[in-house]
C-alpha cells in the first residue's frame, strides 16, 4: 500500500513541525478489504479506512487541511 506513506510523507514535508518530529504524526489503517474491480486480469484494490492522528500540534488547522487536499487532488480525487 503506497497511499498512506506517500501521504505521510507529502505532509511531513509540507509542515516544518512534523519534519523536525515525523513521529507526532501517527497513520494506521482500520476496517480494510480487497474488492474486485471487474476488469480483465487480476484487477483489484484495497479499499479501507485510512487514519491520521496529528498530536501535539500548536499550529493552525489550515495548515494540515490545505496540504493533504492537495494530495488527495493528485492522488485520490474521486474523495472530492
Amino acid at each position: 500500500m503506497i497511499k498512506p506513506a506517500s501521504l505521510r510523507a507529502h505532509l511531513v514535508e509540507a509542515l516544518p513541525d512534523l519534519a523536525r518530529d515525523a513521529d507526532r504524526l501517527l497513520v494506521f489503517i482500520d476496517a480494510g478489504s480487497l474488492v474486485s474491480t471487474y476488469q480483465p486480469g487480476l484487477s483489484f484494490e484495497y479499499q479501507y479506512t485510512l487514519n491520521l492522528i496529528l498530536t501535539d500540534y500548536a499550529g493552525h488547522p489550515n495548515s494540515v487541511m490545505l496540504p493533504l487536499l492537495e494530495w488527495v487532488q493528485a492522488n485520490q480525487s474521486e474523495l472530492l
